[in-house]
C-alpha cells in the first residue's frame, strides 16, 4: 500500500465510488443511452461507463459518447469511455463544465502508461484485472482505480474470465494499491456483500437495466441505497 500524501495516494482520491453503472450494450440499445445517462444522473449516480463492445464504426461511437455527453450537461459525476483513449481524449476536450472523463481499459488494451499519455494528466484511468498477479502489476501504473472481477457469472461478456467470488474480491481488495471496482454479475442481493469485501464501489449493468428504461430512477437510487 502507499504512503500517506505520496503522488499516488493523491491519485487514489480520483477513484469512483458507490454504484458504477454500466451503459453496455449487452442489456441496453445504444440509441437509449442518452436517456438512461440523465435517469441515473438525476438519481444521483456518481459514475457511468459507456461500453460499447459491439463492432460499431468509429463515427457512430463518437456520435453516442457525444450524446450521453450533452444528457448530462450539468452534472458533475464521471463519465468513462471503456477501452477507448482516443475517444476518452476527445471527450475531455468536449465535455461540458464540470463533468469529470474517465477511461476504463482491459487488459489488452493500450498500457496505462501508453493511455496516459493519450489522454493526459486529469483524465481517470481504471484498469480490469482478474488475478492477483494483474493487480500487483499495477500497483505502479498510472491510473487511478482497478476494476476486479468478474465476482460472479456475467452475461455481459461473450467470453469472460473465471469468476473469483466474494473471497477472491475480498483478497484483491486486500492486496490492490489501489480503490477496487466489483464488477462482474452483481445483483442487488450481492451487492452489499461486495462492498463489505472491500469494494469502493459496486458496477452494475444488468441489475439496473433487467426491464429496459421502466422505473429505472427508483431502481437506481435503491441500488444506491444498498452499495453506500
Amino acid at each position: 500500500m502507499t504512503d500517506r500524501n505520496s503522488p499516488q495516494d493523491a491519485r487514489r482520491g480520483a477513484a469512483p465510488s458507490g454504484l458504477y453503472a454500466l451503459l453496455s450494450d449487452n442489456v441496453l440499445f445504444p440509441d437509449l443511452f442518452a436517456a438512461a445517462a440523465a435517469m441515473l444522473s438525476n438519481a444521483g449516480v456518481g459514475a457511468i461507463q459507456l461500453r460499447v463492445k459491439d463492432e460499431l464504426e468509429d463515427a457512430r461511437r463518437l456520435m453516442l459518447q457525444r450524446e450521453v455527453a450533452q444528457a448530462l450537461d450539468g452534472w458533475d459525476g464521471l463519465l468513462v469511455v471503456n477501452d477507448r483513449a482516443d475517444l476518452a481524449a476527445i471527450l475531455a476536450r468536449e465535455a461540458p463544465a464540470g463533468l469529470r472523463v474517465g477511461l476504463h481499459l482491459g487488459q489488452d488494451d493500450l498500457p496505462p502508461e501508453a493511455a496516459r499519455l493519450v489522454v493526459g494528466p486529469d483524465v481517470v484511468i481504471g484498469l480490469s484485472t482478474h488475478n492477483l498477479e494483474q493487480v500487483a502489476a499495477a500497483a505502479h501504473a498510472p491510473i487511478d482505480y482497478i476494476g476486479y472481477g468478474p465476482v460472479f457469472s456475467t452475461n455481459t461478456k461473450a467470453v469472460a474470465d473465471p469468476t473469483v467470488g466474494l473471497a477472491g474480491l475480498r483478497a484483491a481488495c486486500e492486496a490492490s494499491a489501489w480503490p477496487v471496482v466489483a464488477i462482474g454479475g452483481i445483483r442487488a442481493e450481492t451487492a452489499a456483500e461486495c462492498r463489505a469485501a472491500g469494494a469502493h464501489a459496486i458496477a452494475m449493468a444488468g441489475a439496473l437495466f433487467v426491464e429496459g428504461l421502466d422505473d429505472l430512477p427508483a431502481r437506481a437510487k435503491a441500488l444506491r441505497r444498498l452499495v453506500g
